[in-house]
């Protein structure tokens, strides 16, 4: 398997990924390139993409956030999307992407993960030091997960 940072949204294989990930959704998009576009417009997206021979068997995208008020401030690392191909689920596959992306926040010294989650996969998180925080809320409504890395 190879793992392959991924910083322009426009790349054919995060393309690729991000197709497959929203066709098993069910979301239709009229216009593919303007919503690549619009992630590289939005500036410090990141994502990884493992891939194994010619075959994309899944991605995560994530980027660099700020909790801040009057007094203090902390960056966090928070989890846009993370998609796995079915048939390569269970195999140590998300695990992999996930510690990725922790390691890729650990060397920008940043030490707090973030990320929403559909019931479907919150087992997955809890099973990776990822807590419930049910006094936070998201704009999309699902749970938040939260782990000190």
């Amino acid at each position: 398997m190879e793992l392959i940072l991924i910083k322009d949204f426009l790349d054919p294989l995060f393309c690729d990924a991000f197709k497959q990930y929203f066709k098993e959704l069910e979301i239709h998009v009229d216009d593919w390139n303007k919503l690549f576009r619009e992630m590289n417009d939005e500036g410090e997206n990141v994502a990884y993409v493992l891939k194994q021979e010619d075959k994309v068997i899944g991605f995560i995208q994530f980027k660099e956030e700020l909790l801040s008020n009057w007094f203090f401030e902390e960056k966090f690392g928070f989890i846009r999307e993370f998609w796995v191909n079915n048939d390569e689920r269970h195999q140590g596959c998300g695990s992999a992407l996930l510690e990725a992306c922790e390691q890729y926040f650990k060397q920008q010294d940043i030490h707090l993960m973030m990320l929403t989650s559909d019931p479907d996969a919150q087992g997955f998180y809890q099973h990776h030091g990822y807590r419930k925080r049910d006094e936070i809320h998201a704009l999309n409504e699902l749970p938040v997960y939260v782990k000190q890395i």
